[in-house]
Parts: structure tokens; C-alpha cells; sequence
């Protein structure tokens, strides 16, 4: 496993601060319990449409230090483009209940250095009843500025250290897959570089009762001089 002190503590402000407001592809028969259960796609999204807002199927929080706090999320060029210093939260604005379930986004780096541009996932997320802050999820992040990634669980409001992590070479003007399967107490991480490209898996074995909140986000920071893109948000569930 890798202990990256930098890691977690960047992560840690991503998702405590701005989630406010609103090794298998498929499970098996014995985790299912249901032999003619398939992967289902619950929602996609390839945001080929026309430049502007991203629409209603999300929440968006961008904090931008220079303005504060923002819910401009803009298509450019049918993909969303995120640049300069910035936290960012793009919420799902629907409840996902199922048990096993698998999401996954392309997250493409651009010429520019990586300064601290970290991207990432999350799912079986719960929330405050006070102030909406997240409380549970489990999150699977790509760390481009020290090569990891890594699954992480958020309990009572608090995430540590990666439970199962890797290194993985991020470069600069590359796309990569990454996709989080939740199968009720086994999380596993996956990144794939396009195309065809290197591929490294992680899992985790949930000891405790499984998360069962109904959240689903991309979450991620970038450095004054950082972009990154995502596209092909994509939600899956296996029933």
C-alpha cells in the first residue's frame, strides 16, 4: 500500500468541503444471488451536445479561491473542461439504491504541468440532514502529481489514508478510464489508459457493514497551472 501524507489531506478538502448541497467486471452468482442478473446502465452521459451548462441531471460545487464558490459546470467542445486553481464536486442529482454497482468517467490530462491535479469518483455516498455534507462514500482517486491511485472510505465525516492504493504513471496529454465497482462489501478500483493502454486494479474487502448511501460524484483539485477533462460519465447496476 502506499502512505502518501499529501495524498489523503488533499482528498480530505475536496470532499469535506465542497460535497455540500445537494478484481472482477462482474459480480458473482453467490454475491448476487440472482443467476440471470446483467450489467444495466442506469445513466450515461457522453456530453455531445452544444456548448453551455451541463443541465440538470447534476449538482455542481466549484471552488474557485479567486471567487469563492460556484455552480458554472460548462460543456466545451461536447466534454467538460476544468482549469486553473479549483475543488470541484459534480454530483449526480439522483438517488442510485442498488446494491452492486459500477461507475466510471474518462478523465483526459492536458500540455500542462501537474501541479496538484488529483481526480476521482464517488458512490454510496450519504449526506448530513443538516447541511448536506458528506458523511459516508467510498471514493477511488488518481493522484497525477505522484503517479497513485487509490480507494478511499469517508465515515462520519472524516476520510484517512488510501485502505488500498498503487502507483501508476500519469502522463501529461493522456486519457484514462476510471471505473469503481461497489459490490456490496468488496470495492474495487480500476484505471486503464487509452487507448488500449496500461491497466492496474485495487481492491478493497469491506470488514465492517457495507456503506449504503445513494450518492454518486466526480470529485477532484487542480493547481494554478492544471486542466484536466471528463467524459463518458457512466452508472451501471447489475441486477
Amino acid at each position: 500500500m502506499i502512505s502518501s501524507n499529501k495524498f489523503p489531506l488533499l482528498l480530505i478538502f475536496i470532499i469535506s468541503c465542497l460535497l455540500i448541497a445537494c478484481d472482477s467486471d462482474s459480480p458473482t452468482e453467490d454475491d448476487t444471488n440472482n443467476t440471470n442478473a446483467t450489467w444495466q446502465t442506469v445513466f450515461f452521459d457522453d456530453f455531445n451536445r452544444s456548448n453551455g451548462l451541463v443541465g440538470n441531471n447534476y449538482y455542481a460545487v466549484l471552488y474557485i479561491p479567486s471567487v469563492s464558490v460556484t455552480d458554472t459546470l460548462l460543456i466545451t467542445d461536447n466534454r467538460i473542461k476544468l482549469t486553473g486553481e479549483l475543488y470541484y464536486a459534480v454530483m449526480y442529482a439522483h438517488a442510485v439504491t442498488n446494491d452492486v454497482i459500477r461507475i466510471s468517467t474518462k478523465f483526459t490530462t492536458s500540455n500542462a504541468d501537474f501541479i496538484n491535479n488529483s481526480f476521482g469518483i464517488s458512490a454510496k455516498a450519504s449526506y448530513s440532514g443538516t447541511d448536506n455534507q458528506m458523511l459516508t462514500a467510498y471514493s477511488g482517486f488518481v493522484d497525477a502529481s505522484i503517479d497513485s491511485f487509490g480507494i478511499f472510505k469517508f465515515t462520519d465525516g472524516v476520510m484517512g489514508e488510501p485502505v488500498a492504493a498503487k502507483s501508476f504513471d500519469i502522463k501529461k496529454n493522456s486519457a484514462y478510464t476510471l471505473r469503481l465497482t461497489i459490490n456490496q462489501g468488496v470495492i474495487t478500483l480500476e484505471i486503464t489508459e487509452l487507448p488500449g493502454g496500461s491497466s492496474e486494479t485495487v481492491t478493497f474487502n469491506e470488514s465492517s457493514t457495507a456503506l449504503t448511501g445513494t450518492g454518486i460524484s466526480i470529485n477532484g483539485m487542480l493547481g494554478a497551472g492544471d486542466e484536466v477533462y471528463f467524459d463518458d460519465f457512466k452508472i451501471e447496476k447489475f441486477e
